[in-house]
């Protein structure tokens, strides 16, 4: 199935043509009318324009309400997993903790619920505390997790911050899980 998308601002068409590129997949650019509109302020020439594209794209099309991000905090780059009700819609790194917090706030208007699973470690201190002072859920979560490797799932050649914010936020969900008596082992 081929899913039709266009701006509302026909002069950011060429950009929001280069960010459906990156999401990959059946999402394809589109002017007739008709197609899904997305709203002006989430096309950004940035690596937070392919996060809420890509997000609100999926959550429009599916009408899935519930977003668990991953974060691999680091100084210069910070591995970024969005999970929106269960299927992973983004991957990638952000240059900025400032730039995916603003992009997090971000989707609070996209979808229903937001929660945030960060790997424990001072660069994120920012991070966490902006989110909470927004009202968004934020779970710590050791960096250190123990678990299998991410291989078997075909992510083997994935950036290595990318593949430890999906641990991360895996691990956070799983400990959400655990703590409502509903874990395994």
């Amino acid at each position: 199935m081929e899913i039709r998308v266009r701006s509302v601002c026909p002069e950011k068409n060429l950009l929001l043509g280069r960010l459906l590129g990156e999401i990959g997949g059946n999402v394809v650019l589109s002017l007739e009318e008709g197609s899904l509109e997305v709203p002006c302020t989430l096309i950004r020439d940035d690596e937070a324009g392919v996060f809420l594209v890509s997000l609100y794209v999926y959550a429009k099309i599916s009408g899935a309400k519930t977003l668990v991000v991953g974060v691999d905090p680091g100084a210069s780059f910070t591995g970024v997993v969005a999970i929106l009700d269960g299927y992973i819609v983004y991957r990638g790194v952000f240059h900025s903790l400032e730039r995916l917090a603003d992009a997090v706030v971000a989707a609070v208007d996209i979808v229903d619920s937001v929660t945030v699973y960060v790997g424990g470690s001072k660069v994120a201190a920012g991070l966490i505390e902006k989110l909470r002072s927004r009202g968004i859920d934020v779970h710590v979560v050791p960096e250190d997790v123990p678990g299998r490797s991410l291989e078997y799932l075909g992510w083997k050649k994935e950036n290595k911050h990318v593949r430890d914010a999906l641990k991360i936020a895996l691990a956070g969900m799983y400990m959400e899980l655990k703590a409502r008596g509903r874990g395994g082992r």
